[in-house]
């Protein structure tokens, strides 16, 4: 159920890089408690596509109470080329760590972090 709730939402925000430059969503799984970030972004630039994740990661960090954070970040919609990024974050680090001034705040208030498990999903 999990895998077919990430599939779903992962679709949306291929959707939404046909028009918009980039789409996120952060999927919390109950049953391993293992916080999951998808980044879609179109542009060639994987260095700061990484820092981006890193930047929604620490965001997430802060506000989840996961016990591990995996994220992945991707070419959108409009790009020719593809690859994939993927990092296990150190939770902790990043719950400690001073937030970067240089950073917008990325997750709003009012973002809801979609959590689930196999049978309520």
């Amino acid at each position: 159920m999990e895998r077919a709730e990430i599939g779903v939402q992962f679709e949306k925000k291929i959707e939404k890089t046909l028009t918009e430059f980039w789409g996120y969503f952060v999927f919390h799984s109950l049953l391993t408690d293992i916080a999951f970030i998808f980044l879609l972004v179109n542009d060639d630039d994987r260095e700061g596509r990484c820092t981006f994740m890193k930047a929604i990661a620490e965001q997430v960090a802060k506000r989840m109470p996961c016990k591990e954070l995996v994220g992945v970040a991707t070419a959108g919609a409009k790009m020719k080329s593809s690859c994939i990024d993927a990092a296990v974050f150190d939770i902790e680090f990043l719950r400690n760590a001073e937030p970067d001034p240089e950073m917008p705040e990325l997750l709003s208030k009012a973002y809801k972090i979609k959590k689930a498990n196999e049978w309520d999903s």
